[in-house]
């Protein structure tokens, strides 16, 4: 697969990809293998505003993947798994303080991940184990001023299941996990290095009540080294009224510990494309959710419609708040703090119709309302309204056109403890695919058609929308 894109105004964004995916038997019925690479480059992308500061990072990586998959019999799967990748990001930012000055910076990143899997499907159950490790290691330079330090992340992971059919209309799953985090950076503390563990262990059961209705119940209990138990229960009810019409119910609550990165206040990690540069807060306490919804999908034949309506009760929400140079790209600091009780309600619908074999029209729309409910204001960064529609269209067996909008409602930002506005943004897009033979396949496809520029709306938007921009591609199979 080759694919290469320029931004109609040349200011850079330019891209170019090359990837290849090749898999088959050693083997036959035994013993699989596949294997994946990726080059990808991204010029960095001036700010409108401000050509010495970048709008959007610009980015070289190269990537591949290998997987060995065995079947020992007809009951077992087990695979292996190895990924790597190099990874250069560039941005050009200003420096803060008496005597600012612009400089560039460039980080250098190496990711690795692997993981073993079992699978088996025995004459009582079935039966799923994985165990992962995933290396992060980040080196920055700049061409001037002091540079960040060197930092590791390593992530690992031990978790599995076991379902087991009980007295015809049960469904007992019962499993857990194990994680270790640890980062090693020398400004996390004077040891230059912290970790943390994180176990789990969760129980449901998948009830039968009656021909079209279950019942799932389920608990979830983690133990976190630093913020010791907690349970999340959920029970959710699924009716098939008919074979058209579904609706489904439930409620529950989860825990999310933050992460070693969000609460080291000396490891800084840059966000927006280059927009900002994150600390994190010692002081993070974890976030509890309780959730609620219903809702109904109707499905007769060539169209569907479906709806729900939702409410997050969350207690020490965790968010990023602006500390410094806020709306200033390249300059602006933050970092995460929790907030005591937010809500979040709303309600989602959707649907597809296909009035001729030939088209395809599809929407989903979210209506929102967020709520800080200790100062009454509203939730960052979470606008109210937001949708999708496309179209797509096949006027001859090898072609496919599409046609892509995006909407975004106008949202809250604080600077501080002033609130900004701001404004709402539809973004279209164009996708094209010829298929010129079994083997080939041509695309073309055109983002942002309308050439939206948030930044010349508002530089408090915390991400960048690259302005119109035309790409090419071609992907060759055997």
């Amino acid at each position: 697969r080759l694919d290469g894109g320029l931004r109609e105004d040349g200011k850079g964004g330019a891209t170019h990809q090359a990837g290849a995916w090749l898999a088959g038997p050693l083997v036959q019925d035994i013993l699989g293998i596949s294997l994946s690479g990726r080059l990808h480059r991204r010029q960095n992308t001036p700010d409108a505003t401000e050509p010495r500061l970048t709008a959007l990072e610009g980015r070289d990586s190269l990537s591949g993947n290998a997987a060995l998959v065995w079947t020992p019999d007809a009951t077992q799967r087990i695979d292996l798994t190895y990924g790597h990748g190099d990874e250069k990001r560039w941005r050009n930012a200003q420096q803060a303080g008496a005597s600012p000055y612009f400089y560039e910076s460039i980080d250098d990143i190496d990711r690795s991940q692997m993981s073993l899997s079992h699978k088996g499907d025995w004459n009582w159950g079935h039966t799923e184990i994985q165990a992962y490790r995933s290396r992060l290691d980040r080196v920055n330079t700049r061409s001037r001023g002091a540079a960040t330090q060197p930092g590791r992340l390593t992530d690992d992971i031990v978790d599995g299941h076991v379902s087991v059919p009980l007295w015809g209309s049960h469904l007992l799953t019962t499993g857990g996990e194990w994680r270790r985090e640890e980062l090693r950076d020398s400004t996390v503390n004077a040891a230059g290095k912290a970790d943390t563990g994180h176990a789990a262990l969760f129980i449901q059961d998948e009830i039968g009540l009656m021909e079209g209705l279950s019942l799932v119940l389920g608990n979830r209990a983690d133990h976190h080294e630093e913020y010791g138990w907690q349970h999340s229960p959920r029970a959710y009810l699924t009716y098939a009224v008919t074979d058209a019409l579904t609706v489904k119910g439930g409620g529950g609550r989860g825990f999310k510990a933050p992460s070693l990165k969000e609460l080291s206040p000396g490891y800084s990690a840059v966000g927006g494309g280059g927009q900002f540069t994150i600390v994190g807060n010692p002081d993070l306490a974890p976030e509890i959710n309780t959730s609620y919804e219903v809702g109904a999908e109707y499905r007769p034949g060539d169209w569907a419609l479906r709806g729900t309506l939702f409410q997050n009760d969350l207690k020490d929400l965790i968010q990023t708040f602006c500390t410094a140079f806020c709306g200033q790209r390249g300059r602006e600091r933050r970092t995460y703090r929790n907030i005591d009780r937010a809500r979040i309600r709303g309600a989602e619908a959707g649907g597809e119709v296909t009035p001729v074999d030939s088209l395809t029209l599809s929407a989903n729309y979210t209506w929102m309302t967020t709520e800080n409910r200790v100062t009454g204001l509203s939730l960052a960064e979470r606008p109210r309204h937001a949708g999708n529609v496309s179209a797509e269209w096949t006027p001859v067996a090898p072609v496919t056109a599409r046609v892509r909008g995006q909407y975004v409602g106008r949202q809250v930002v604080y600077s501080g403890a002033v609130a900004n506005q701001l404004p709402d943004y539809m973004l279209w897009s164009l996708d094209v695919s010829w298929r010129l033979t079994d083997a080939v396949t041509l695309r073309a496809n055109v983002e942002n058609v309308g050439d939206e520029e948030l930044a010349a709306q508002s530089a408090l938007y915390s991400y960048s929308e690259p302005g119109r921009s035309y790409n090419l591609g071609l992907s060759v199979s055997f």
